[in-house]
């Protein structure tokens, strides 16, 4: 069966259409959740595995399949769904990781711990793509953004820099820097959407 015939399938709601769609994808979802995790964190469980899978599926059927409705069929469904399992990858870890941060709050006092992890929780760019047609649909959407933010992240994940450079680099101050990438970030995770990739 076709890939995009399975998804008009489940767009339309036809008997065993998910079913079937599971049997297709199931195991490469399941396989990229296990990958991302490997590459992001030191500890996850079988549980948290399914949880995703879980959101995934649920992000898939959300306001009547919207996102199903909006893939862009330029890029192969099993790319994009790709890109969609990593962004719910990225927002699991990122609400694991703020409650764990809330948790420590009365016990902790370093403050810039925790600014830390709520940063690294945030999705990184330069980790979204891992094929071609991935890097080109970040492409797009960082072509989207303002010089400024483009090269704001630029400097910081695929460059590298440290947040000193940075400032020097860009003339602004190294305490705004973690809130100008955290919004630049949300804002290309939106653009990544509308584009059909997340």
């Amino acid at each position: 069966m076709e890939e995009y015939t399975i998804v008009e399938q489940c767009i339309r709601g036809e008997p065993g259409a998910w079913e079937a769609f599971i049997k297709e994808y199931g195991s490469l979802m399941y396989s990229l959740i296990h990958k991302c995790l490997q590459k992001r964190t030191h500890f996850y469980t079988e549980g948290d595995v399914e949880d995703i899978l879980e959101e995934v599926m649920m992000a898939l059927l959300a306001d009547d399949c919207k996102l199903l409705r909006d893939y862009n069929d330029t890029f192969s469904f099993s790319t994009w769904l790709g890109v969609v399992t990593r962004t719910q990858v990225g927002r699991f870890l990122r609400k694991k990781k703020e409650m764990a941060s809330i948790e420590e709050m009365g016990e902790r006092s370093g403050s810039e711990d925790r600014v830390q992890i709520l940063e690294e929780s945030e999705l990184n760019p330069a980790s979204l793509a891992t094929s071609n047609e991935e890097i080109e649909i970040l492409k797009l959407a960082m072509e989207k953004l303002k010089h400024k933010e483009r090269m704001l992240l630029t400097l910081a994940y695929f460059d590298e820099r440290s947040y000193e450079e940075i400032a020097e680099i860009m003339d602004i101050s190294i305490n705004s820097i973690g809130a100008y990438l955290f919004r630049i970030k949300k804002k290309l995770g939106k653009i990544i959407h509308q584009l059909g990739g997340g």
